[in-house]
């Protein structure tokens, strides 16, 4: 189901269902707070896809898309941009380790009951496979972030939600301690080896934007630091978070079954 608001004159899509694939948080909200957003018969009042906890994931502000408009037509929809992580940043999921495309699933005593192959379970015995120690790292895609109340604080955060490009499962990270390692691994994997500079520029704004999600401070976090632009956004009041704050707390949605 397409998901639709009026965008001045004209009807955009904004996405399919929860996952908002054509426009980021801050864009959204940019146009919310100007007036710009109006009701599309059939969709939902556009106050509501902002929320938190509405249950909707915006896409991630990637840098070398901030000239785009909202609800603009991404020719990868679903785009991710890959990261080397710690695997325990994923320690929900297990990949064996000999890269032939599986993971697998455990019954609720840990009996293996099944695998999964491009995302599709295929009951039955596990095939015979090299026995290898799982990787210390892998690989994730970045793909959303969601606005929710974290449930162990109630605080207001921008979660990054992270996929896994074997299964296209999705874990969005909450806690401050594990965005913290995922940062450290980005720094660590992406930005500090020496490599093309406009590469290692590129993730350090991915950092920064994914700090400001959750109004982390810098700290020893020094390596995010990056062009002037993204330091005047790291520096300043997270005016945006401040104001949806305000907006979500007196904003009243007339029909109780949004």
């Amino acid at each position: 189901m397409g998901e639709y608001v009026k965008y001045g004159s004209k009807v955009v899509k904004i996405g399919t269902c929860e996952s908002l694939y054509y426009t980021s948080y801050e864009k959204y909200l940019g146009a919310l707070f100007a007036g710009q957003l109006g009701f599309v018969d059939g969709n939902i009042d556009p106050r509501y896809y902002a929320r938190p906890n509405a249950g909707f994931r915006f896409r991630f502000p990637f840098p070398d898309e901030d000239k785009m408009p909202m609800g603009h037509s991404f020719d990868h929809f679903d785009r991710g941009v890959s990261v080397k992580v710690g695997a325990d940043v994923w320690h929900n999921k297990q990949l064996d380790a000999s890269q032939l495309h599986l993971a697998f699933t455990k019954d609720h005593v840990g009996q293996v009951i099944g695998t999964f192959r491009s995302g599709v379970l295929a009951p039955g015995p596990v095939p015979v496979l090299p026995v290898k120690k799982l990787p210390e790292t892998m690989m994730l895609d970045i793909v959303f972030q969601k606005p929710v109340y974290r449930q162990s604080d109630g605080k207001f955060i921008l979660a990054l939600v992270l996929r896994e490009p074997i299964t296209g499962d999705m874990r969005r990270l909450e806690e401050d301690k594990d965005i913290r390692k995922f940062l450290k691994d980005l720094i660590k994997y992406q930005v500090a080896p020496d490599g093309d500079q406009h590469t290692r520029q590129f993730y350090r704004m991915i950092g920064a934007r994914v700090m400001k999600g959750y109004s982390l401070e810098l700290n020893g976090q020094r390596q995010l630091r990056s062009a002037d632009v993204e330091q005047k956004m790291l520096s300043a009041p997270n005016d945006t978070l401040r104001r949806t704050r305000h907006f979500v707390g007196n904003t009243k949605i007339r029909n109780r079954h949004l």
